[in-house]
């Protein structure tokens, strides 16, 4: 029961990664450095679901503003699966003196 006489429902490490939709390797992770809210029964780590939902809530990340690619309903007008398109990063032009190298030392261990 919880504090207010509520029952909750606890998860193990594979259903609460299920539900934050992340891997169960990184609810170990989170476990250890202390970030995500547990409860160890003996050996098992177990989570409270109304905790899991707040730690979501509590690490949700709000828009800076009102997104221009959105249509009337809300939703990105992009094709489903398409990657937004980026530009292609600016290269400078090599000359032979650039390219040339001298062979490297072999390092002391």
């Amino acid at each position: 029961m919880g504090s207010a006489g509520q029952v909750f429902r606890l998860l193990t490490v594979k259903a609460a990664a299920d539900y934050l939709a992340v891997a169960p390797a990184t609810i170990y992770s989170w476990v250890h450095q202390r970030i995500i809210p547990h409860r160890k029964h003996g050996s098992r780590l177990l989570f409270a679901e109304h905790e899991l939902r707040e730690f979501s809530d509590a690490n949700k990340i709000e828009p800076l503003g009102e997104y221009s690619g959105l249509g009337s309903s809300g939703v990105a007008s992009q094709k489903r699966g398409s990657r937004p398109v980026r530009p292609a990063p600016a290269r400078s032009l090599k000359t032979e003196q650039n390219t040339k190298r001298k062979p490297s030392k072999p390092r002391r261990v």
